[in-house]
């Protein structure tokens, strides 16, 4: 999940400027000439079931509109979303048996010091001496929060079973403090190390990557696990995970809610009065005020196209390894 699926860059009041959809941008779609929630139940296609849905989809349609104008913008000198590194960690000893344990037990994924760095999983090998489905979870260690599971039936005892996983994970400030482990109390499994060199950084239960740290780690059952609670093991207990760190421009715009709310605000007045100017209802604020709404939508699209000008002008870009510059004859020679 994006940063930006949990951000309100505008807001939404009703009759009584109680907040239906809050925002700390000060940018609410019932101030912009021509839109309101009585407005829009006239000429809502009935899709949505309250003109608030209808405009939460708007608003949520431009929200994506105006980042992806942003991330082009960016990508024309900036190498993102590039894949900085890939990696599978956990190697199992199928000779070397391993008692159940009365812990979660997996690998720690630590990513530091680059905001717009997320964590990818992409696939998961669980190998166990035991049937039966075990849940495979992911907590974030600095809230213990739960952020994700999938259940892995384990169908003959011994074989690697194989689960596609796509699970992405982004900072929430500058770092990343994932865990992913399943309940090993009554699950017999085998040893398994990170990685199977014999290097002093990798031997065993630590595993040092250019952009992240892996450790084997357990934590009783009982509670998610945290960075309190989180300790040391010796391997990660049949689990192989194939990961890597990749870019991503979403932190930075989740960080520039007072540059983007214009755009958006006005992208969602044009888009209201284009849907009341099309409408095929037979409503009184659409049949009487059509050629209003048609000059609404053009003076909001200019606004918005000027919003955008401004908004590309102003982005201040951070200084990590996933804003490279490159030159235009770099560029060039990619495409």
């Amino acid at each position: 999940m994006s940063c930006l699926d949990q951000k309100n860059f505008v807001g939404l009041r009703d009759n009584c400027g109680d907040d239906l959809i809050a925002t700390t941008t000060g940018y609410y779609i019932d101030e912009l000439p021509g839109v309101n929630l009585e407005v829009v139940a006239q000429g809502q296609d009935g899709v949505s079931a309250t003109a608030q849905a209808e405009i939460q989809k708007h608003i949520n349609l431009a929200k994506n509109i105006v980042a992806d104008r942003v991330r082009s913008h960016l990508k024309s000198r900036y190498t993102l979303d590039s894949v900085m590194e890939q990696k599978t960690t956990g190697v199992y000893e199928t000779q070397t048996a391993q008692a159940s344990q009365a812990f979660n037990v997996g690998q720690n994924f630590r990513v530091r010091g680059n905001p717009n760095a997320k964590l990818y999983v992409q696939d998961v090998n669980l190998t166990v001496n035991a049937t039966g489905t075990i849940a495979l979870k992911a907590w974030d260690l600095y809230s213990g929060e739960e952020l994700q599971s999938q259940d892995i039936v384990i169908a003959t005892a011994g074989i690697p079973v194989y689960a596609s996983l796509d699970w992405m994970f982004e900072p929430k400030s500058t770092d990343l403090d994932i865990f992913i482990g399943y309940d090993a109390t009554s699950v017999a499994s085998y040893v398994t190390r990170l990685n199977p060199g014999w290097c002093s950084t990798c031997k065993g239960g630590a595993y040092n990557t250019k952009y992240a740290q892996v450790y084997a780690r357990k934590n009783a059952t009982g509670a998610n696990p945290n960075r309190n609670t989180i300790t040391s093991a010796s391997g990660s207990a049949g689990l192989s995970l194939r990961w890597g760190v990749q870019c991503s421009a979403d932190p930075l715009l989740c960080s520039m809610g007072a540059l983007l709310a214009p755009a958006i605000w006005y992208r969602v007045g044009w888009s209201l009065n284009n849907m009341m100017r099309y409408s095929k209802r037979l409503a009184p604020e659409v049949l009487t005020f059509k050629g209003d709404h048609e000059e609404l939508a053009a003076y909001y699209d200019d606004q918005f196209t000027a919003s955008m000008g401004e908004l590309l002008t102003n982005v201040n870009i951070p200084k990590n390894d996933c804003f490279k510059c490159q030159s235009a004859t770099q560029i060039a020679v990619k495409v």
